[in-house]
């Protein structure tokens, strides 16, 4: 009989709720894990987050075995290998599958891991990047920071300017702008901070060598999908632009 792995099963199986307690069932619509949890979280990485009605946590896997018994106050599904954990002074880490903690708690947050790195906050404010071994790879010294997108990440300086650094912590694009958006189809949305005093920034989309594509034209912009965007303009209307700032449509629709 072939054995399938955790992995797959997983995503096979909904979550159903029975008489006030929680389970699993198959597309099918059978039961495979009894309706006997007060909580249950869906499957991710193989194995699902559920409570008991003693208030205890657990990690079980595709089949109903528990896997992983919770020791702290609150802990998040698995993401790549590592679940967030946080414990009772409020500081954040990641465990792996096994229930070990690779990364201590000692970060004020954490974001969970993406392009290899996690982005966390210390005990500072500060903000920079981890790798699954609890290096620290990018040094805490943003006041703010995004994941990474496309490869760049955006930070936010000591002068609350903002620019994109790559996954080495190199600053490719200058932090110059008030605000900025993640990369999306290779542009973002940034605010210009060179206005006249008597009207407000507005929004405009630089390229991934920081050259403006699009000109500081509209009140917010939201970022490309399909190689569209919604961007609202001075009277406050929304439209839709392509990526060489022609408008589609001045009516807001879902991409």
């Amino acid at each position: 009989m072939q054995i399938l792995p955790n992995d797959f099963l997983s995503a096979n199986l909904l979550r159903i709720k029975k008489y006030g307690k929680w389970g699993f069932e198959n597309k099918q619509g059978t039961v495979v894990i009894p309706c006997k949890w007060k909580y249950a979280y869906e499957f991710s990485d193989g194995l699902a987050y559920v409570e008991d009605f003693s208030n205890n946590h657990f990690y079980i896997d595709t089949r109903g075995n528990i896997v992983i018994k919770c020791i702290w106050p609150w802990s998040d599904s698995f993401v790549g290998g590592f679940a967030r954990v946080r414990n009772e002074n409020m500081e954040y880490g990641f465990m792996d599958k096994t229930g070990s903690i690779v990364v201590p708690c000692q970060y004020m947050f954490v974001h969970r891991f993406s392009s290899k790195v996690a982005l966390v906050q210390d005990k500072k404010g500060k903000k920079g990047f981890i790798n699954d071994l609890g290096k620290v790879v990018i040094p805490c010294i943003w006041n703010s920071a995004s994941d990474f997108s496309e490869g760049l990440a955006r930070v936010e300086n000591k002068n609350s300017r903002w620019g994109y650094i790559d996954i080495t912590g190199e600053v490719v694009i200058p932090c110059e702008w008030s605000d900025a958006l993640d990369f999306s189809e290779g542009l973002a949305g940034v605010r210009d901070l060179h206005i006249p005093f008597t009207s407000a920034p507005k929004w405009g989309f630089i390229d991934m060598r920081g050259v403006l594509a699009i000109p500081y034209t509209w009140d917010f912009v939201d970022s490309f999908k399909n190689g569209m965007a919604t961007v609202k303009d001075h009277k406050g209307n929304f439209l839709i632009i392509d990526k060489e700032g022609n408008v589609l449509s001045n009516k807001r629709i879902e991409l």
